[in-house]
């Protein structure tokens, strides 16, 4: 019994030495999200489900967030990401949103880009990139 009780003790203080390295770790390294919404007007009935989808991504741990859309950069890398002044207008406009997307992808380790477009070739060019098409789909 002696031997197990050495052994625990052992191995917990092993454990939660690389516990706590792994978590100092992460919070000093943290996730880089670049999250993308299209903000053209075929967006705007579905912008009650992508709040949805966008209050999910708020969660997430050890990740620091930087938001654009297809007309304008909402914020650089902060720790909460500011997802609630989506006003969808005008044309899709997939070439500014990957100029707006492209400044900060280097520094990206994953992007989320929610659409609704049928056709999305252009946005599959960027690396680390997620493409969430939200039904309907529209032209």
């Amino acid at each position: 019994m002696k031997q197990f009780v050495i052994w625990l003790i052992i191995f917990l203080a092993i454990y939660s030495g690389i516990s706590i390295y792994y978590h100092q770790d992460l919070m000093n390294n943290p996730k880089k999200l670049v999250i993308a919404v299209d903000e053209s007007f075929k967006m705007n009935n579905l912008m009650p489900r992508l709040r949805e989808q966008l209050n999910s991504l708020k969660e997430r741990k050890y990740t620091i967030f930087s938001v654009v859309t297809s007309q304008r950069k909402i914020h650089d890398w902060e720790s909460r990401p500011r997802l609630d002044n989506f006003q969808p207008f005008g044309p899709r406009d997939f070439e500014q949103m990957m100029d707006n997307i492209e400044s900060l992808s280097y520094e990206a380790d994953e992007i989320i880009i929610f659409t609704n477009a049928k056709d999305i070739s252009l946005l599959q060019q960027l690396d680390k990139t997620d493409i969430v098409q939200l039904n309907p789909l529209t032209d």
